[in-house]
């Protein structure tokens, strides 16, 4: 499946946000669950080939990112 791909984008991009001081260190754990759990009804399709690597880490990291820009996510 795909999970362990968007699993990886989403914490890469959480955890440098966190060590930017852009989001408090519990917003990692939460968002990384966000952005599974938005992927989750596509984990049974894995990918096919390097290009579909690729386009879906791609796209996690950029759910992630919008999530975090999200105020809920924000530093204290």
């Amino acid at each position: 499946g795909i999970m362990p791909i968007v699993l990886n984008a989403a914490n890469e991009v959480a955890v440098d946000a966190f060590l930017n001081r852009q989001i408090r260190f519990g917003a990692i754990t939460e968002n990384v669950a966000d952005i599974c759990e938005y992927f989750a009804g596509r984990a049974c399709q894995g990918p096919s080939s390097l290009e579909d690597v690729l386009s879906i880490d791609a796209e996690a990291r950029l759910c992630c990112a919008n999530a975090l820009s999200r105020p809920l996510f924000a530093a204290t």
